[in-house]
C-alpha cells in the first residue's frame, strides 16, 4: 500500500495518480474534511471558500485529470468583470480579456504602447512553465517582480495591472517575489480563461481522492524510512502503517517535523525556512442583494502604497451556485501586515468599509465571519525555486514531497507537485 499524507490539492492529485495507476492508497487527513486550503464550507445556505476561489485555463493538469475521469462537469467558465478602484471610481476591464485592459483610460497612450510590445514580446519570447520548479528555476535570475516589472512596463502598469493581479494571490509586495511566475503568466495571458467549481473548490479534492481510502481524523506522527526499503508511518496513539512509499503532502513546516532522520538536517532547515505569507479574509453575505445592479466581481485597489485590503471578490446567483438566489457574497483579502495587525472585529469593519466605499454605503448589516491562515500563502523569493529543486531531490527514493511550497501558492502547483511525486514513486 501507498500512503498520502495530507488532503489538500497536492495529497489528494497524488493519490489520483496511483489510483488511476491500479495501486492501493491510503490518504490520511489529520482535519475532519479534505481540501486544506482549498476547503468549501456551508454557511446558512451559502458555500464560503476557504482558500482558493477559481482556476484558469493554464491549469493544464488540474483540468486534464478532471476531464480524463469524466467530471469536466464539475467547472463552469467564468469571466469576471473586474473593478480597478482608484478611491473615486471603478475602471472596469476583464483579465480574461487584453483588449479591455488597452482600452482602459487609467493607462496613457505610451502604456498601451508598450504593454502591447511586451505581451507581444512575452508570446514570442522562452519563458518557464509557471507551474513547474524545475522551469521556473531555470529563470530566475535573482530579480524581483516589482523591480523588472517596473523597468519593463513603467511605474503606471505596474501599479494599475500588475499588483492588483498579483498581491492578492500572494498576500505579500512584488518586491518579496521573484519574477518567473509572472515571465510564465505573460506568456499565457492572451488566452487567458476563469472557471469556478460549481460546488466548491472542496469539491476537486473529493472528486481526486475518490478511489483512495480516505482517513479523515487521522494524525501522523512520524515518517521513517525502513531498511528493507518500505517505510513505517506513525500515527497518533502509538499504531502504525507499514508503506511501499509516502508522499508527504503537508505545509513544508509541517513536513519537516514528520520526516526526522528521513531527511537530512539540511532538508529539514530548509522546509522549516520556506516562506510563507500569512493571510485573512473576511465573507461578507447578504440574503438579500444591496447592490442588484452592480455586475462587478472583483474590487481591486490600485495607486502607490501599501494596502490593508488587497482585492475583494463578489459573488451573486448570477454567475456562482454557491449563492443563493437573490443574495450577495463578498470575499475580502488582506495583506500580511494588515493580518498580523488588526484583530477580526477590526478586519471585518475595514472589508465593510471598503466595499460600502466601492459599490454603496447604504446596506443592511451582513452575516460576517474572518478565515485566518498563518501560513496561508506560498511565496517564492529570487533564489527560492532552486532550493526547492534540490529540496526535492535529496529525499529517500521511497519518501516524496508535494506541495504548493516546492514553487508558489496555487492550485495548480499542488496538482502537478502531487502527480510528480506520485510518478516518482510509481518509477523509482
Amino acid at each position: 500500500m501507498y500512503v498520502i499524507i495530507g488532503g489538500g490539492m497536492a495529497g489528494c492529485a497524488a493519490a489520483a495518480t496511483l489510483a488511476r495507476a491500479g495501486r492501493p492508497v491510503a490518504l490520511l487527513e489529520a482535519g475532519d474534511a479534505l481540501g486544506g486550503r482549498t476547503r468549501t464550507v456551508t454557511r446558512g445556505g451559502f458555500g464560503v471558500e476557504v482558500g482558493a476561489i477559481y482556476l484558469l485555463n493554464s491549469y493544464d493538469r488540474t483540468i486534464a485529470t478532471l476531464t480524463d475521469a469524466g467530471r469536466g462537469d464539475l467547472l463552469t467558465g467564468w469571466s469576471p468583470l473586474a473593478g480597478l478602484w482608484d478611491g473615486r471610481q471603478l475602471n472596469a476591464i476583464r483579465y480574461d480579456y487584453i483588449p479591455s485592459v488597452l482600452a482602459s483610460s487609467l493607462l496613457s497612450v505610451g502604456d498601451k504602447v508598450r504593454l502591447a510590445a511586451r505581451a507581444i514580446q512575452a508570446i514570442v519570447s522562452p519563458a518557464p512553465d509557471p507551474f513547474e520548479t524545475d522551469s521556473l528555476a531555470e529563470f530566475d535570475t535573482g530579480e524581483d517582480m516589482e523591480s523588472w516589472a517596473r523597468r519593463r512596463l513603467g511605474d503606471n502598469l505596474f501599479e494599475c495591472f500588475v499588483r492588483p493581479l498579483i498581491e492578492p494571490s500572494f498576500g505579500t509586495d512584488c518586491r518579496d517575489l521573484s519574477i518567473p511566475y509572472l515571465q510564465g503568466l505573460m506568456k499565457r495571458a492572451h488566452r487567458a480563461k476563469f472557471f469556478l467549481p460549481r460546488a466548491g473548490m472542496g469539491s476537486l479534492c473529493a472528486e481526486l481522492a475518490r478511489d483512495a481510502q480516505v482517513r479523515l481524523g487521522t494524525e501522523v506522527t512520524s515518517v521513517t524510512a525502513q531498511s528493507d526499503g518500505s517505510v513505517l508511518v506513525g500515527i497518533a496513539g502509538g499504531t502504525s502503517l507499514s508503506a511501499m512509499g509516502v508522499v508527504v503532502a503537508t505545509d513544508s513546516g509541517t513536513a519537516a517535523g514528520l520526516l526526522g532522520d528521513a531527511a537530512t538536517a539540511d532538508a529539514r532547515r530548509v522546509l522549516t525556512e520556506a516562506p510563507y505569507a500569512s493571510m485573512a479574509h473576511v465573507n461578507l453575505r447578504w440574503e438579500r442583494d444591496p447592490w442588484p445592479s452592480s455586475a462587478f466581481e472583483m474590487l481591486l485597489p490600485i495607486g502607490a502604497g501599501p494596502r490593508e485590503v488587497l482585492g475583494t471578490i463578489v459573488k451573486t446567483a448570477r454567475t456562482s451556485d454557491l449563492v443563493p438566489a437573490g443574495a450577495r457574497m463578498t470575499d475580502s483579502y488582506f495583506s500580511s501586515e494588515a493580518t498580523r495587525r488588526l484583530d477580526d472585529d477590526e478586519l471585518i469593519a475595514v472589508a465593510q468599509r471598503h466595499v460600502g466605499e466601492i459599490l454603496g454605503s447604504r446596506y443592511p448589516q451582513p452575516e460576517a465571519e474572518v478565515f485566518r491562515f498563518d501560513r496561508a500563502l506560498a511565496t517564492c523569493p529570487p533564489g527560492h525555486y532552486a532550493r526547492m529543486r534540490d529540496l526535492r531531490t535529496s529525499m529517500p527514493p521511497r519518501i516524496r514531497l508535494a506541495g504548493d511550497y516546492l514553487a508558489h501558492l496555487g492550485v495548480e502547483t499542488a496538482v502537478v507537485s502531487g502527480e510528480r511525486a506520485a510518478r516518482q514513486l510509481l518509477y523509482s
